[in-house]
């Protein structure tokens, strides 16, 4: 199965970059596979 950069181009990566990179300091935190993380950077992932 392609990767994302195959399938939507440096563009599309860019803004996904951009969009991880505005939710990482999230001080509220949820833990996913036993870490804790941002909650909104999770919820991003998510979509």
């Amino acid at each position: 199965m392609p990767d994302t950069q195959d399938r939507f181009g440096p563009r599309f990566e860019r803004a996904i970059a951009l969009i991880d990179e505005a939710n990482a300091p999230d001080p509220v935190t949820i833990e996913v596979d036993g870490r804790d993380v941002p909650k909104e950077l999770t919820h991003a992932r998510m979509l």
